[in-house]
């Protein structure tokens, strides 16, 4: 059933299908359920190109699929070109997708990320997993889009990356924070980072990343 409605659909899956030395069952079935999700041969066949499993090449289909109506098919192409890995290429299309309005503004040193290319920049300035597309990059950004998150920069004496975790309709919570090479962030800085804060109200430091609220609010 699923390799005969892969057949019947045409285009490139098809014509892998055909090529394919051996493909097993799994493989059949999760492909039988993409080919509603293949609106675009030109990114089907880069997928193709980049010779990833068939369960990765079905996710990323699906994000496409979603993604399709919004974007232009070059974009979408180059960010699968540009990428080869599956984890690269889901960073890429995230980057796509503008980030949600930062629960508070820049408030003195601690400034909001607002884009995945300045999250990643970061990253590359605090020499941390964040410097270059992969699954943690992915990952971050996927958590700020989805409303989970925001991550700001610290650019004081002693520059920092902090995220912060919505807590249910709470407000925000400080749930993780590293300095350059994940290095542990100074009390003081914190402490800082607490007066600024001291005007937000719906914003908690806590504990600095650690306590009832982070353990509940970051699972």
């Amino acid at each position: 059933m699923a390799l005969h409605k892969v057949l019947t659909a045409g285009g490139p899956l098809a014509q892998h299908v055909h090529q394919s030395a051996k493909l097993n069952d799994d493989d059949l079935v999760a492909l039988a359920t993409a080919v509603t999700n293949t609106e675009s041969d030109r990114v089907v066949r880069a997928l193709l190109k980049c010779k990833m499993s068939v369960q990765a090449m079905v996710e990323l289909l699906w994000v496409i699929s979603r993604m399709a109506s919004r974007y232009e098919e070059r974009h979408l192409v180059r960010c699968i070109s540009e990428g080869r890995q599956p984890a690269n290429i889901l960073t890429n299309l995230y980057g796509l997708v503008p980030f949600p309005a930062p629960p508070f503004e820049q408030v003195a040193a601690l400034i909001p990320i607002t884009t995945a290319d300045q999250l990643r920049k970061a990253g590359q300035l605090l020499r941390n997993c964040l410097s270059k597309p992969g699954e943690e990059l992915a990952a971050a950004v996927a958590s700020v889009l989805s409303g989970q998150r925001y991550f700001y920069v610290w650019e004081g004496e002693n520059p920092a990356l902090l995220a912060f975790a919505r807590c249910g309709s709470a407000g925000w919570i400080l749930a993780e924070h590293s300095g350059p090479m994940n290095t542990r962030v100074p009390d003081a800085v914190i402490e800082q980072v607490e007066d600024v804060l001291a005007g937000s109200p719906s914003v908690f430091i806590g504990n600095a990343g650690s306590g009832m609220l982070r353990w509940i609010c970051t699972r």
